[in-house]
């Protein structure tokens, strides 16, 4: 792991007593079991613990569209039907609610457990009303402002 980029890290693996192989003595590719429905197979639903893995998950399933009980501490955010345009919401809501600003990388290599240490979450006892009544033109221009900060450098 020291040695390797991250990108060239496997993503999947899955352990076999001995490769599937043709009559020819060549890697029967076919008969390879899909590593995503191995991985479905033994992965269960953790659900978020601490204040910040739970708002990350409430931002992730408003941005994905799905129900926050789907969504595991051990997820990934592209794993779970997340794309490219999907993260930068989800970069952008996560400024709004923390003043962080996170690098779209901690969210492609990164699960929620791990993201929600860097996002700076702060658990506050009382909500200010004036922060929640946020007119939606208002946060149409905060969104598009905050992409062009992501996108200035």
């Amino acid at each position: 792991r020291n040695d390797l980029p991250d990108y060239m890290l496997p993503q999947h693996v899955v352990e076999m007593d001995e490769l599937p192989l043709t009559p020819n003595g060549k890697v029967d590719r076919k008969a390879l079991p899909n590593p995503l429905a191995e991985q479905a197979i033994k992965a269960e639903i953790i659900a978020p613990r601490s204040y910040a893995e739970i708002q990350l998950a409430k931002i992730w399933a408003e941005v994905l569209d799905i129900n926050i009980d789907n969504i595991s501490v051990y997820d990934n955010f592209f794993e779970i039907g997340g794309h490219s345009l999907l993260s930068m919401q989800v970069i952008v809501k996560i400024k709004e609610a923390t003043g962080v600003k996170l690098n779209p990388r901690e969210i492609i290599l990164s699960n929620l457990e791990h993201m929600a240490e860097q996002c700076g979450f702060v658990e506050e006892n009382e909500i200010n009303d004036s922060e929640t009544s946020e007119e939606p033109e208002n946060k149409k221009s905060s969104f598009a402002s905050a992409l062009k900060n992501i996108f200035k450098k």
